[in-house]
């Protein structure tokens, strides 16, 4: 039996271009349309900020209401994720005004 590492065959296939890699991507398009490796990093980033949220209760309160919306924390990952290496310091100064904001 010959086992695969799905994210080496999706990181290649979507880096090679030539015909086989373009059906491949057709292929895998249909097939996997919210894997979160389709995205790369970024969407799995985005799940790990929400995971460390979770577990360490800043997205709900006590009583099961939201404590950031939905909106917020889109934004949030989306301007972490889009943010320059050098502006790191500043990204994280904000995300940690706004989760303290809510405490």
């Amino acid at each position: 039996m010959h086992l695969y590492n799905l994210d080496v065959i999706i990181s290649v296939g979507y880096r090679v271009n030539s015909t086989k890699a373009t059906q491949f991507r057709q292929w895998a398009t249909q097939r996997l349309k919210n894997h979160s490796f389709i995205d790369g990093n970024k969407r799995i980033a985005a799940a790990c900020f929400l995971l460390f949220l979770e577990n360490n209760a800043l997205l709900k309160s006590g009583t099961g209401a939201a404590l950031i919306s939905n909106e917020a924390l889109a934004s949030l990952t989306l301007f972490a994720a889009a943010s320059k290496p050098e502006e790191m310091d500043t990204v994280k100064k904000l995300v940690i005004s706004v989760l303290n904001r809510n405490q």
